[in-house]
């Protein structure tokens, strides 16, 4: 076998591996904020990653829009990573 193609499949490999292993922290981070999440929240959380509106959410779980809106805002600001996109974007694959 040719020394370059065997380099290059090792570095391919190498590449895939660290790639997966930032997927699975990541992974684990969202895992273990959403854990800290309120039954609540955990249940609004739940349908704002489907991408249902705040009015089919405060339908959906017999609570009002605003409140649905409390919950989403505490889940963004106080749960999830400083700066990160809507939740549903955070448990998308990259």
């Amino acid at each position: 076998m040719d020394e370059a193609v065997l380099l290059g499949a090792i570095r391919q490999a190498v590449a895939r591996t660290q790639a997966d292993r930032r997927q699975l922290a990541r992974l684990m981070e969202v895992q273990s904020r959403i854990k800290t999440l309120t039954p609540r929240e955990a249940g609004v959380f739940a349908l704002v990653v489907t991408g249902m509106l705040n009015k089919q959410i405060g339908s959906a779980l017999g609570i009002g829009e605003k409140t649905v809106k409390v919950h989403r805002a505490r889940d963004v600001r106080c749960r999830l990573p400083t700066g990160s996109s809507p939740p549903s974007l955070l448990l998308r694959p990259r």
